[in-house]
């Protein structure tokens, strides 16, 4: 059965996702939110997310949201504004829009 690398992508994302323990009552850094949805992007797509870097925006002001850009292969850079309350299924369609072109073999999720 061929798999559709959207879909693919889109399913490898939300199981690293499902897997991410992440307390809802916590507070959470802006450092720590990067760390996290690197974390995500590094179970979703193994080996192809070596070229991904996640990055808090600097010298933003302290707010619900915290804005990071995600760097794929130093060429795109994407920004994803992550809130530690965001719905699951909003986290995993944004993820999954701006990682879908980044190549990666539909045979197995690395999550």
């Amino acid at each position: 059965m061929k798999v559709e690398r959207e879909s693919f992508v889109r399913f490898a994302v939300a199981v690293a996702l499902a897997c991410y323990d992440l307390p809802a009552d916590r507070a959470t850094t802006s450092d720590e939110a990067a760390r996290l949805v690197k974390w995500v992007i590094d179970m979703a797509l193994g080996p192809a997310a070596s070229g991904v870097l996640v990055e808090p925006m600097r010298n933003y002001p302290p707010s619900g949201k915290m804005p990071l850009i995600i760097s794929v292969a130093g060429v795109q850079q994407h920004l994803f504004w992550f809130y530690p309350q965001q719905p699951f299924e909003e986290m995993c369609e944004t993820l999954s829009a701006m990682l879908k072109d980044i190549p990666v073999t539909c045979d197995s999720v690395p999550a």
